[in-house]
């Protein structure tokens, strides 16, 4: 499949999604999300991670901000050999948002469990809530 390999080095792979703090939007997102990794090259085993990751994503901003009027960004990088996922909110990080409380270890064990890095953004300055990135394997290439 690999077919950002064949596109000019010049062009932007990043995709960015605007969306609403809906419930129903996940399933957007998650199809999205398969979508761009299916073209990267990952096998559905990886791919239905990588859904499974960002729902959860997805799941936790919805259910950790107030209101419905904010929206939140997924910018999503696809490179030969990786995909990188970065959620944000469209405006300030609403105020003592914090995506994985202390007594949430199991959101974040399944998100590491099911992607190469994560990094969350703890920075109430910063509209960057958490980073996931997931690479290729050896018999994905």
């Amino acid at each position: 499949m690999k077919q950002f390999e064949k596109a000019d080095k010049n062009v932007s792979k990043e995709i960015d999604l605007v969306v609403p703090v809906l419930t129903e939007m996940v399933r957007v997102v998650r199809l999205t999300v398969s979508g761009i990794a299916s073209t990267i090259g990952f096998e559905i085993d990886t791919i239905e991670d990588i859904k499974v990751a960002v729902a959860e994503v997805c799941n936790r901003i919805i259910t950790k901000t107030d209101s419905n009027a904010q929206r939140y960004i997924i910018k999503c990088y696809a490179e030969a050999d990786a995909l990188k996922i970065r959620f944000f909110f469209e405006d300030q990080k609403p105020q003592d948002f914090e995506l994985f409380d202390d007594e949430d270890v199991f959101g974040v064990s399944i998100i590491n469990a099911l992607v190469d890095e994560v990094s969350v953004d703890l920075s109430q300055q910063s509209n960057e809530i958490i980073a996931l990135a997931v690479f290729l394997k050896e018999s994905e290439v």
